[in-house]
């Protein structure tokens, strides 16, 4: 076990005498104050671990577990070298454009140094370093991490004073010994050669005319490419406790590793867990496999939704799946996931796993397949990354990893339905791991590389940026999308917890608080994109300002606080706070907390409740000014990247129990405006983005806005233009039916604020499965089509809400003749509206009474109040022009009278009909009357259909038997 010891206590001594106390057996204490202990079998664990966490001087116990490598049970395919060639073995190498990407932007080396190419720490069985693709053969180079000062030293002696004796080229860390030593030859004999396999992957020597080539290999003759460090922490078997892992992190931290690949998994630790968030906020990236499972045997806490595997599960690791391919898979299908990888939120890119040709002992190679070959195919990609720029952080070489993926367009119902029974089921597992790839994508090195050469620093000089999107990554003028309102380095929480949980909320206004109790909080990432240390006289700083949520892109208005609700000193926006910035060390961040006083929402819902607020945060300072200072927000956002907002508001729509409160989370308010007069002819266009399942929240729901009655008249008295949209004039409404729907040409007078409603409204019973989608309401110049602003809506629901609209039967009436429509009651909290064909409104309630002069159809809509679930039924109304009213007697023998009605005059029959469709009687009858007598006498006994014609259109229909 470990055990955290209290500040005052991290001493080697304390934390021999606390084992001595406790009967047990200490062996080692790390540098972030875990001290780990051997516990002997007499003594019990359990008792041992409560007594020590009783102790004042320890402030955690950690249970350790065994370390799991993440492979799969093929079988060993060993080939000689001649045959292992990137033309016939190493399809992913060919499929992914890695010799292009080679071309374009280097091996791995570019600086043709001995120790100039990142160092990966592979964290594994160990290395065979004499295998002549990676370490020295007669070419006379190796990609190899060599400690120098352990090479040219002492035999024997730990020249360099951390307490590894020799560890020329990495180290062993064994649980099962108090020492830490450098044998790091890869011996496992339960998964022999795994380290070198993984180690191959990433920097098999390239074009030696040897092997293999690894995705970092390097070139030779120019000292190889990325630098293997190898961390063993697996012995002769499967097994290793996770007891010695944190130090094993903090080791490959302190000789200099840049990227760690970690092809296991375990249950978390704490130890570990703190040594992995020391490595990330040291410059590190960690790159972890997602795990592997037999097909059948599913566990649904390892994917979809569940917690997923460790550490590819903690949120400062790339969390890695298994993808499969080959030479001839389509374009759209380049790579589809592998049945045994995990999958799910612990999952945030796919990479080649499958059949992949890399390293194994005694100068061989060998296919194997998991997600511990795709991890380490992404670390070498993060490997000729951060060998073109050494200066990107962690999170930025995740993020362009993310946000330069590419998404496979196949239609995952080709291999089963959404989940919906039995969660064992083959094809429903295949569905949800396809789902998975199609949001997550797979890793697209060129595009990666692209991107990071692109925003490489101008200068050395230290340049601050805040991110307005996930593919920002400090280049100015920002030309990668028409999103710049998303920052995700600005975010709310509604308690003060926003340096460990990262997810946005919305802000929340309790009215039961005084107004200054009030409070929200708001973080701000600043980052530094150089790899120099960024300090301040005490002149640099972060500003933070608010403003209504909008579509609007006017700047200062209205985020200086002096522009108004129209008729009203109610401020539309106004200023947060401002901090004063010291230092942001090189390739790092802060995060800096606001403590923001919201307004009271009751000042604004006059306009209407559920209207959000937008962000805006700016950084200045005199060696990094605003540039290019616009009236027009937009093009000051995209030409200095220290100024970020984030317009994001959170929909979630769920069915609730009777009596649960909710906020109405279907519909939110946004203003559309022309502050400075420039921009009164505006597009406003709906597109969706990033939705987790195949179907479209279009056909999942009615998507609409409301316009306020001066915007909406306006736009009818000038063509109603638009494309994909429905309008419902009786309530200024316009639905969007689909992706890229577009209202043209809303007129907004200058200096004006006109409120919006955008409302989803989910269909009840219509598809019982979770849903989550991306929203973008975009506002557009009207003349020059170019996006001005928008913001961004996460609309999510939780299954569907059960209820069914129930117009009641179709209705028979006369001309004239008063009816009522009654729709079947569902009890309190509904709303029950009724529209026309033309969509025009009628009435809103349960009940309603029409007359018609002609043949009609109504539809009724129903709406949960709270939760905004809505059905829909329609009934038809006939207008008669005449009736059977009675058929008497019946049966009959002899004579039947049949009573009628008759609108029309003239030209009507009364006709009997056989069963095999012959008429037996045609007699005329007169419409001033209303009964006819008919003789049966001729008539065979049997079943007869009566029928009313007239003017030979038949208007009703009866069945008489004779007898």
């Amino acid at each position: 076990m470990s055990v955290k010891l209290k500040d005052g206590f991290k001493t080697q001594s304390y934390g021999n005498n606390l084992g001595q106390t406790f009967g047990i057996e200490f062996l080692r204490l790390n540098s972030l104050g875990w001290a780990d202990y051997y516990v002997p079998s007499q003594i019990d664990f359990f008792q041992a671990a409560r007594n020590l966490i009783d102790d004042p001087h320890v402030q955690d116990v950690d249970i350790h577990y065994y370390l799991e490598l993440t492979t799969v049970d093929d079988e060993y395919m060993n080939v000689p070298a001649v045959d292992a060639t990137v033309t016939n073995s190493q399809w992913s190498l060919k499929k992914f454009g890695l010799e292009q990407v080679w071309s374009n932007f280097g091996y791995g080396n570019r600086n043709s140094n001995i120790q100039g190419a990142p160092i990966v720490a592979v964290f594994d069985t160990g290395l065979d370093i004499t295998h002549p693709d990676i370490g020295k053969g007669s070419d006379n180079y190796h990609n190899l991490w060599t400690n120098y000062a352990e090479l040219n030293g002492i035999p024997d002696y730990d020249d360099d004073q951390n307490g590894v004796i020799d560890d020329i080229h990495g180290a062993f860390f064994d649980s099962n010994n108090s020492q830490i030593t450098s044998n790091i030859t890869d011996q496992n004999i339960s998964a022999p050669s795994h380290g070198t396999h993984v180690s191959g992957i990433i920097a098999a020597k390239t074009n030696n005319e040897i092997g293999v080539a690894g995705v970092a290999g390097g070139l030779p003759n120019t000292l190889g490419g990325a630098k293997i460090m190898t961390i063993k922490i697996f012995g002769h078997g499967r097994l290793n406790s996770t007891v010695i892992v944190d130090e094993a992190i903090l080791y490959a931290v302190a000789m200099g590793a840049k990227i760690m690949n970690m092809s296991f998994s375990v249950e978390s630790s704490q130890a570990m867990i703190e040594a992995l968030n020391f490595a990330n906020s040291s410059g590190v990236l960690i790159i972890a496999s997602g795990g592997n499972h037999a097909l059948l045997n599913f566990d649904e806490n390892l994917s979809g939704n569940g917690r997923g595997k460790f550490p590819a599960n903690h949120p400062k690791v790339i969390g890695i799946g298994n993808g499969y391919g080959n030479y001839n898979s389509p374009p759209d299908r380049l790579l589809t996931i592998n049945q045994r990888s995990l999958w799910g939120q612990h999952i945030d890119l796919y990479a080649p796993g499958t059949d992949i040709l890399s390293t194994v002992k005694d100068n061989l190679y060998r296919a194997e397949t998991s997600t511990s070959m795709a991890a380490p195919w992404v670390a070498g990609i993060a490997a000729l990354m951060l060998d073109i720029n050494p200066c990107l952080s962690p999170s930025e070489v995740k993020n362009i990893l993310i946000s330069t993926n590419t998404k496979p367009t196949n239609q995952c119902a080709n291999y089963g339905e959404p989940p919906a029974g039995n969660i064992f089921d083959p094809a429903i597992m295949t569905y949800n791991r396809c789902m998975d790839l199609k949001r997550k994508g797979y890793v697209t090195p060129g595009l990666a590389l692209a991107i990071t050469s692109e925003n490489m620093p101008a200068n050395t000089n230290p340049d601050i940026y805040i991110k307005y999107a996930l593919n920002d990554f400090g280049k100015e003028p920002y030309t990668s999308g028409y999103v710049v309102w998303e920052s995700p380095d600005i975010w709310v929480r509604q308690i003060a917890d926003g340096l460990d949980n990262q997810e946005h909320q919305n802000p929340q206004y309790n009215s039961n608080l005084s107004p200054v109790a009030n409070v929200n909080y708001v973080y701000v990432r600043l980052r530094n994109r150089s790899c120099n240390a960024f300090s301040s006289n005490g002149e640099s700083k972060i500003r933070l300002n608010w403003a209504k949520a909008g579509i609007a892109g006017d700047f200062p208005a209205p985020w200086d606080g002096n522009t108004f609700i129209p008729n009203t000193t109610t401020p539309l926006g106004g200023e947060i706070g401002v901090q004063q910035i010291n230092f942001i060390p090189e390739k790092g961040e802060v995060i800096i907390e606001f403590a923001w006083q919201l307004p009271d929402p009751q000042q604004y819902n006059s306009l209407s409740d559920n209207w959000h607020y937008c962000l805006l945060a700016s950084f200045e300072d005199d060696i990094d000014p605003i540039s290019s200072p616009s009236l027009v927000l937009r093009p000051l956002l995209e030409n200095n990247n220290n100024i970020a907002m984030k317009n994001f508001s959170i929909m979630r729509i769920e069915p609730l129990p009777p009596g649960q409160i909710s906020d109405k989370g279907h519909y939110a308010a946004i203003y559309a405006s022309n502050l400075d007069g420039n921009h009164g002819q505006q597009h406003i266009m709906m597109r969706e983005v990033d939705q987790s399942s195949e179907q479209s929240v279009f056909s999942l729901a009615k998507v609409s806005i409301k316009l306020t009655p001066s915007l909406f008249n306006t736009w009818v008295q000038n063509g109603m233009e638009g494309h994909g949209i429905e309008v419902e004039k009786s309530e200024h409404r316009v639905y969007f039916t689909r992706d890229s729907s577009i209202i043209n040409n809303l007129n907004i007078s200058s200096g004006e604020i006109e409120l919006i409603r955008l409302e989803v409204n989910f269909l009840a019973n219509k598809d019982s499965i979770d849903f989550s989608t991306n929203l973008h309401l975009v506002a557009q110049n009207g003349i020059s089509g170019d996006v001005m602003n928008g913001e961004t809506f996460l609309v999510s629901k939780k299954k569907s809400k059960n209820f069914k609209a129930n117009a009641g039967a179709d209705k028979y009436v006369k001309q004239n003749q008063a009816y009522t429509l009654q729709a079947e009651n569902l009890g309190d909290g509904f709303e029950y509206s009724w529209v026309d064909k033309n969509n025009n409104a009628l009435y809103n309630g349960d009940e309603i009474t029409l007359t018609t002069q002609s043949r009609a159809s109504y539809t009724l809509l129903v709406k949960d109040e709270l939760s905004g679930f809505i059905d829909f039924d329609s009934c038809n109304v006939f207008l008669i022009s005449g009736k059977i009213s009675l058929v008497y007697p019946n049966p009959a023998s002899e004579s039947v009278e049949v009573q009628y009605e008759l609108l029309a005059q003239g030209d009507s029959k009364l006709l009997l009909v056989n069963s095999t469709g012959n008429i037996c009687k045609n007699e005329e009858v007169d419409s001033s009357l209303h009964s006819k007598t008919i003789s049966l006498s001729s008539l065979n006994h049997g079943l007869y259909t009566v029928l009313l014609t007239s003017h030979g259109q038949i208007v009703d229909s009866a069945t008489l038997l004779k007898q």
